[in-house]
């Protein structure tokens, strides 16, 4: 009679003082060893579970398991890794990186190497209450799974995801990403239908093989390296993909858009060099060009189900100014935009002699109406103010519009204006108008009469003035600012609060 599998374990773990030992189809490994060392070899039937602080590594193409588990036995974490030329383990069931059991205290770390390969039909990483489980590609290999989960037992330390320059691929339904799985190198999906519910990140290739025509989800995928798609249905509904490389991508797609297919979602390149299409391709609702260069290569791109004809020009519909008390509000429309960095806003008060005001970031690419505005607050005097626009794009080509005139009167009366910001630390201005010429001054007191500071002593000429006061180095509390020209006297309060 076989005795019960809990007094196995007791009665051989007390004497056991190999690397691995067999309990009917169990192998558990207790300290470090090779794959190929473990007597008998283990078959597609054994279940594999690494015990806390023991290393198990694979080092020959063909191992397999029926299950396993990186992490159990006692606190701690437990190492898979490989090594050798092309080393390779498949597991027909699921892998737990780390162990499900209550109260979760044993982690565990797979480290993989250049062209070694783990193939599962799931895979879990599990965070728990005592170490860190972990799964690191940062030296490359693939990982071959059905899915890719992760769980959690008795919560507390978090899981670590590194891609690295590895591959995953999804061979079966998969809801991806979790707050783990936002950032892979390569990503290759050739099973089941994928669902994104929140946006990841490729530094590689994005692969998709699967026989499922639709991408789930209302995520995004953002793609530094190349695209592929050899499924002839698929058809992309929602997500968008952000072709952002600093080197030059490819798009192929065996999906038709003639048919109706549609490869993404929205298509957005903001590659500063050149995204070239190997197909035609399709997206659902929206193309943008942000930077770079897409190469349709004799291809066509539809988007909406409409052939893309090639950029659209900045079609500026209008511009104009108007004065409001002693400002001028400048206003302009486009239709629609490509490659806008923005616009350079100009003013002119002599012929020929333009000054640069400020810059207005523009939308980039667009095919919709867009509305701008700009504030020119410096006017100084009564004249004829020009102002023109010097439309940029991303690659530093320019275009001027055309320029339009505004006529800016001489004020009607004095007046001295309350000063902006109030209260104010340090520093605040205070504008006053003058509607003829003549010798000013602008002097700032103390609530006792006492002299602070001269802001303006001297001729000026009618106009709209605005001065700039800095309070550095005086006390908090109240002041006076008083204007004097021309018979005219005008005094305001201001408060300095630090």
């Amino acid at each position: 009679m076989k005795k019960p599998f809990y007094y196995c374990i007791l009665a051989i773990a007390s004497i056991f003082v190999l690397s691995g030992y067999n309990v009917y189809s169990q192998t558990i490994i207790t300290s470090n060893t090779n794959w190929s060392a473990i007597t008998p070899t283990p078959t597609a039937s054994d279940a594999i579970e690494i015990y806390s602080g023991a290393t198990l590594t694979v080092d020959v193409s063909n191992a397999v398991c029926l299950s396993l588990i990186v992490g159990g036995g006692s606190s701690g974490t437990a190492n898979l890794r490989f090594s050798g030329t092309n080393p390779q383990l498949t597991v027909s069931g699921s892998v737990s990186v780390g162990s499900t059991a209550s109260p979760g205290k044993f982690a565990g770390d797979i480290t993989f190497i250049s062209g070694s390969t783990l193939i599962a039909n799931s895979l879990t990483l599990v965070s728990n209450n005592f170490n860190v489980s972990q799964i690191i590609m940062t030296a490359g290999g693939t990982l071959k799974t059905g899915s890719l989960n992760t769980a959690a037992v008795g919560g507390g330390e978090p899981v670590v995801w590194t891609p690295g320059t590895g591959t995953v691929e999804l061979t079966a339904t998969n809801t991806l990403p979790t707050t783990v799985f936002t950032a892979f190198n390569n990503l290759t999906i050739s099973g089941g239908t994928t669902t994104l519910n929140s946006d990841i990140a490729l530094t590689g290739d994005w692969s998709y093989s699967s026989t499922s025509n639709s991408i789930g989800g209302t995520g995004n995928v953002s793609l530094a390296g190349n695209f592929t798609n050899t499924n002839a249905s698929l058809d992309v509904q929602n997500t968008g993909f952000t072709f952002n490389g600093t080197s030059d991508q490819t798009i192929s797609s065996a999906s038709s858009p003639a048919d109706v297919l549609s490869t993404f979602g929205t298509l957005t390149i903001d590659n500063p060099g050149t995204v070239t299409m190997l197909t035609d391709v399709g997206a659902e609702t929206s193309f943008t060009l942000t930077q770079g260069t897409l190469d349709l290569n004799t291809n066509k791109l539809y988007v909406n189900g409409v052939e893309y004809t090639g950029p659209l020009p900045v079609e500026l519909v209008s511009f104009s100014a108007r004065i409001s008390d002693t400002e001028i509000i400048l206003n302009w429309l486009t239709a629609t935009e490509v490659n806008n960095y923005g616009f350079e806003v100009q003013r002119s008060v002599k012929a020929d002699n333009w000054e640069v005001l400020g810059f207005v970031e523009g939308h980039g690419n667009s095919n919709s109406p867009k509305e701008y505005n700009f504030i020119d607050s410096e006017i100084n005097s009564a004249g004829t103010y020009s102002y023109r626009l010097k439309q940029i794009d991303n690659d530093g080509t320019y275009e001027f519009s055309k320029a339009i005139e505004v006529n800016f009167g001489s004020p009607i009366k004095f007046e001295l204006s309350q000063n902006y910001p109030n209260p104010f630390n340090p520093s605040t201005t205070i504008s006053f108008n003058l509607p003829k010429s003549g010798v000013v001054t602008l002097t700032v007191y103390n609530l006792m009469g006492e002299e602070i500071q001269i802001l303006v002593e001297g001729y000026r000429e009618a106009g709209i003035y605005t001065v700039n006061f800095n309070a550095e180095g005086l006390a908090s509390g109240m002041y006076l600012y008083r204007l004097s020209t021309n018979g005219f006297t005008e005094s305001k309060k201001m408060l300095i609060m630090k």
